[in-house]
């Protein structure tokens, strides 16, 4: 187990692991923007690790790039409203319920109980909340789907994955 930042790269330089079981999955020195950033230093370095790589992290941080990814493969996604940081209004969708999150950003951060909204009075609330929590991240409005959240784990290399038990959300 290492967890001195501070002394991370000399410490790989000195003595490069055979294998990186990675738990750093807030960031180089806890900032969750810097996620990729350990993968792609191991990278550099020729060291393996477990875990998704910089490229994939990079892109799911960016919920609206994922979004638009799915979209262009043709999965279905919900309507969503994009809203630059330097905008001072909300938009106002069709219908609801919608709900709002960060644009980026993981481990539901700025997600709360409060984030499905039904009607604008609410949606302007939380709208300004998040903006107060997160003043330079784009917000999303998105359509709520409702329904039960599930994850599967899946462990392995493309010609032997073990998939792990449905959980649900």
């Amino acid at each position: 187990y290492f967890d001195n930042h501070a002394n991370l790269i000399k410490f790989f330089l000195k003595s490069p692991p055979s294998l990186v079981f990675n738990l750093c999955d807030e960031g180089f020195n806890n900032r969750a923007t810097q996620e990729l950033h350990i993968c792609a230093l191991l990278e550099m370095l020729n060291i393996p690790y477990t875990g998704a790589g910089p490229g994939c992290l990079a892109i799911c941080y960016d919920k609206s790039l994922t979004r638009a990814i799915a979209q262009a493969l043709e999965i279905p996604v919900p309507d969503e409203i994009w809203i630059d940081p330097s905008n001072s209004s909300a938009a106002i969708p069709n219908s609801f319920p919608v709900i709002l999150k960060p644009s980026s950003g993981d481990s539901s951060i700025g997600i709360t109980q409060h984030a499905v909204v039904n009607d604008a009075e609410q949606l302007v609330n939380y709208y300004d909340w998040l903006k107060s929590l997160l003043p330079n991240i784009p917000i999303l409005i998105q359509e709520f789907l409702s329904g039960d959240e599930y994850s599967v784990g899946i462990i392995g290399n493309p010609s032997n994955f073990e998939i792990l038990p449905i959980l649900e959300v």
